[in-house]
């Protein structure tokens, strides 16, 4: 006989009899059938969940024998019940009920809650479940502290979009209670920043734009407002950094170097100086922004520009110089071009006369100790050549063969004087050029370079000669234009050694040609251009 849930509780009657029984014998059992649930079934009131509410679970089973066991399961979790009980179920089993009361939050839209069913019967279990709908109003998913960073002239999008249940009918958008226009409500002149839905766009990100910006998001449920804060980053720009320190020598000199922009750290403004040694010789500190540099002990080599650069990652970076200038009193400049002045009777005569130092240099100009004065017959000028060059000029007019001979100049700052002396003769050919070197040999060709020596007084110009070495047949080669100082000699043989000499001409002679000729051998090898 096979056992069915339906025999539950039945009573079996058994009798037997034979002739040699005076009476029949009887005897009963009561059957009993043990069976699993064949189903559970889960409801939940009310009927539309709300945030805020407590949504009421009922989880029933259908009659077992012996009595089903219920678990509510989330997300794998186990749910303690809020009720359980029983009543008498079927065929003389037990319906197990259950009761789970949730309080209502947005975050159980969606939420799958299942109701589990076992009595060990049969090994296994049954189960029903419920997909949870919750009516919330709008939730921003962005923390309350949302920040976004935008760069300054470039085109932003900032998303500010909401869960809600039912989606979200309506976006507004707002900067300290002005309301920002939709882009469908856009002129073509003007609103670089539109609202559109959940989406804020600038078309151009400006530094002003930075701020608070309020989304708020509606829809049947309610109204949530956020805050979305825009980060508007820029280059760094150096603000304060002074363009010359002077010191004395042997002390240490401090230099600083100040910067504004977004963001800025500590690592945003350097001092470096090309070919110095900053790691022996000076010593950094940083803040937010700003750099410290100390030089320790300066000396006059030390004269130089050193610079600030300010890069925080955005655009391009920024670089101011300030110089550091050592004082130390005025150095002649000893060059023969400057020893010399030459003009003719009844012309004009330059005499010049420069020196290296700082602070500013002053000049005196003297001719046999009379100092002499801007007249009508001198006119003297002073340039400043550079950060510690200095230049005074003296022209002599109407020149009279009294005029010829020796002009003191002296050189004076607040660190003492020197003094050197120009010799002024009538116009004559020109001395030789100076260093005449190789700048570089090609395959085919050589660059020299020269410096000048005294003009005579008149314009100049150059020639140079050249042959190759092991024969004695010199070719010539005239500088166009006249005052260049730097010249290639082309149309050489391959790997080849060649002697080099320069002298210079004017409308009263020419010089010698420089008494140390220069040598240069061209390249075995061939060079292309691209």
């Amino acid at each position: 006989m096979l056992a069915k849930r339906e025999d539950n509780g039945k009573d079996l009657r058994c009798e037997a009899t034979n002739p040699a029984l005076e009476a029949t014998l009887i005897d009963t059992a009561t059957i009993r059938v043990e069976f699993p649930p064949t189903q559970v079934t889960v409801a939940v009131r009310p009927d539309k969940l709300r945030t805020g509410q407590t949504g009421s679970l009922t989880c029933e089973s259908a009659s077992s024998n012996p009595v089903s066991r219920l678990m509510w399961i989330h997300n794998g979790v186990l749910i303690p019940s809020t009720t359980n009980s029983t009543v008498d179920g079927q065929y003389g089993g037990t319906i197990s009920k259950s009761s789970l009361d949730l309080p209502i939050t947005a975050d159980l839209h969606g939420a799958v809650i299942t109701c589990q069913a076992t009595n060990d019967i049969g090994g296994q279990s049954i189960h029903d479940a419920i997909t949870l709908e919750v009516l919330y109003k709008p939730q921003f998913v962005h923390p309350p502290d949302y920040s976004v960073d935008v760069v300054e002239g470039q085109a932003a999008v900032v998303n500010m979009t909401a869960q809600s249940n039912p989606a979200v009918l309506t976006y507004a958008w707002s900067r300290d209670d002005v309301v920002i226009r939709s882009d469908q409500l856009a002129t073509f002149n003007n609103d670089r920043v539109l609202a559109n839905g959940s989406l804020l766009n600038l078309s151009v990100v400006r530094r002003e734009d930075a701020g608070d910006y309020q989304c708020q998001a509606t829809n049947s449920e309610g109204t949530q407002s956020a805050i979305v804060r825009l980060n508007v980053q820029y280059p760094a720009a150096i603000v304060q950094s002074r363009s010359i320190v002077m010191v004395s020598e042997g002390v240490d000199a401090y230099l600083e170097c100040q910067a504004t922009g977004n963001p800025l750290t500590k690592s945003t403004v350097n001092w470096h100086r090309e070919g110095f040694d900053m790691e022996a010789r000076t010593e950094q500190s940083f803040g937010l922004g700003v750099a410290y540099l100390t030089v320790r002990q300066v000396n006059r080599i030390d004269t130089g520009a050193f610079e600030c650069i300010a890069d925080n990652g955005i655009g391009h970076p920024t670089i101011h110089k300030t110089w550091l200038v050592v004082k130390y009193k005025p150095i002649m400049d000893e060059s023969p071009q400057n020893k010399k002045s030459a003009g003719d009777e009844g012309q004009r005569a330059k005499l010049v006369c420069r020196a290296q130092g700082a602070p500013n240099i002053t000049f005196t100009w003297s001719r046999e100790g009379v100092t002499l004065s801007a007249s009508d017959k001198y006119d003297i000028t002073l340039t400043q050549i550079d950060l510690v060059v200095w230049e005074s000029t003296l022209e002599v007019s109407a020149l009279r063969s009294r005029d010829y001979g020796q002009y003191d100049c002296i050189a004076r700052n607040e660190m003492g004087f020197n003094k050197t002396s120009v010799i002024l003769t009538g116009t004559s050919r020109p001395d030789p050029p100076l260093t005449l070197h190789v700048v570089n040999a090609s395959h085919d060709a050589v660059e020299l370079s020269w410096k000048p020596g005294f003009d005579g007084g008149l314009p100049q110009a150059y020639r140079i000669r050249y042959r190759q070495i092991g024969t004695d047949f010199f070719k010539y080669v005239d500088a166009y234009p006249p005052n260049i100082t730097v010249l290639s000699i082309g149309g050489l043989s391959l790997a080849t050694e060649y002697l080099f000499g320069i002298m210079a001409s004017n409308d009263l002679g020419h010089s010698n040609y420089t008494s140390d000729v220069v040598k240069a051998k061209t390249s075995s090898k061939f060079l292309f251009e691209d």
